[in-house]
């Protein structure tokens, strides 16, 4: 397990520093109402990758990892052209999100090259996370590490000729991503070869076993992209894309910690899978302690270097509108010091097959979410709305550890022999 965690975080600190990278340039080189616009249609592309993951990555890993006589046949390779069919569509809803975050725009024009360029950026982005998480899930961990190295470094290339050349704006950087994504994808070695497709019946079935054993993910997965992202939308709806920028800028700083927990998920969930079905309570606690460990071990040193360089990289990184950064900050280390807890907890309700309860969870944390974002940046200012993101997250902890956790462990208490 060490040395796939060591991979999967290295892979998670190429994409760190290249999207920090990326925000850095864009701070200091575009309007500020722009970056909000680059925030939100990245933002749209992660959801669009979290939903493609909850469905068909959730329900590869638990049927790929039944007894082979309950297991699909071709299941990698019929999962493969679903993920086609799914990133097809992800184009088409881009298309509706561009036109609703440029509705503002008079440059038609402009507008155009905009919608172009992001359907394709999304088909390729999804197609190389989707074939990531299925090296993960097939313990390809090598090989989904050399995908992001390509991938990061040739949009260091691109990217750099961009900057240095002064055509760094929205437009350029997705084309700069969309080609590096197909790149990253083409280049690596195929996962399956696919068989001749002489009827899509087996396809279609494995759609339909896939929906019936990730329902509650995939909507629970939208819930969890909203929880973390919707804010954001709202906070460019009520304060503008300026509040949505300089909120987004801040975050920037924890995301590192963020990706550490990413890292740990990637190699995680089908170990807990595993152990949840092996239904040994000693091996299950025994993994839980060690995994609260590994993700806890980061979080206080990082935060407190960072508070202690902030003053000195604040007029390096931020343009001087940017006004609220250090308040933002600190709000944001109280949302980063939670956020481990949640995320184990939550790892560990998927192991269960949990998705309905991580469903009715997810919605009443939203619904709090929301309700504190517009109280907060209706009667303080926009800079409270992590406020609310932090009491969401402090409601969803306590139930799901005080309650959902310790129904769901007591299913592998029946189960162990050792206890009996």
């Amino acid at each position: 397990m060490l040395k796939r965690s060591i991979s999967s975080l290295l892979d998670q600190v190429l994409l760190s520093a290249l999207n920090f990278g990326i925000a850095f340039a864009l701070i200091q080189g575009i309007p500020k109402a722009e970056y909000g616009l680059y925030v939100q249609l990245s933002l749209y592309g992660l959801l669009v990758t979290t939903m493609m993951d909850a469905y068909l990555g959730n329900s590869f890993n638990i049927l790929n990892n039944r007894p082979p006589d309950q297991r699909p046949a071709d299941l990698l390779g019929n999962t493969i052209r679903i993920s086609y069919a799914i990133s097809a569509l992800a184009a088409l809803t881009g298309i509706i999100m561009v036109l609703w975050l440029t509705r503002d725009w008079s440059d038609a024009l402009h507008r155009t090259y905009v919608i172009l360029v992001y359907t394709v950026y999304l088909v390729l982005v999804v197609n190389r996370e989707f074939k990531r998480a299925c090296c993960y899930l097939t313990e390809r961990w090598k090989q989904a590490f050399l995908m992001n190295a390509i991938f990061a470094s040739c949009s260091v290339i691109f990217l750099s000729v961009l900057w240095w050349s002064g055509k760094l704006s929205v437009v350029s950087v997705f084309v700069a991503l969309a080609v590096s994504s197909g790149l990253a994808t083409v280049i690596t070695p195929t996962l399956t070869e696919l068989k001749p497709l002489h009827s899509i019946r087996s396809t279609l079935e494995l759609a339909k076993k896939s929906w019936l054993v990730s329902n509650w993910a995939l909507p629970g997965s939208v819930l969890g992209w909203s929880i973390n992202n919707a804010y954001l939308f709202i906070l460019s709806v009520l304060s503008g894309p300026g509040a949505t920028a300089e909120v987004n800028a801040t975050k920037l700083a924890i995301m590192p910690l963020a990706l550490t927990l990413i890292a740990w998920y990637q190699v995680s969930r089908a170990d807990i899978s595993r152990l949840v079905q092996l239904g040994t309570s000693t091996s299950y606690t025994h993994y839980v302690r060690k995994s609260f460990l590994l993700m806890y071990a980061p979080v206080p040193v990082y935060l407190l270097v960072l508070y202690l360089v902030y003053p000195w990289m604040e007029p390096v990184l931020l343009k001087k509108d940017y006004t609220h950064s250090e308040f933002l900050l600190i709000l944001w280390g109280f949302s980063a010091f939670i956020t481990p807890l949640k995320f184990l907890g939550t790892s560990l309700l998927v192991g269960f097959e949990a998705f309905k309860v991580l469903f009715k969870l997810s919605l009443l944390s939203l619904v709090v979410q929301i309700a504190g974002v517009f109280f907060f940046v209706q009667f303080f200012d926009f800079t409270y709305v992590i406020v609310a993101l932090i009491l969401a997250d402090l409601l969803e902890i306590v139930i799901m550890w005080f309650v959902f956790i310790p129904r769901c462990k007591s299913i592998i208490r029946v189960k162990d022999p050792l206890l009996n």
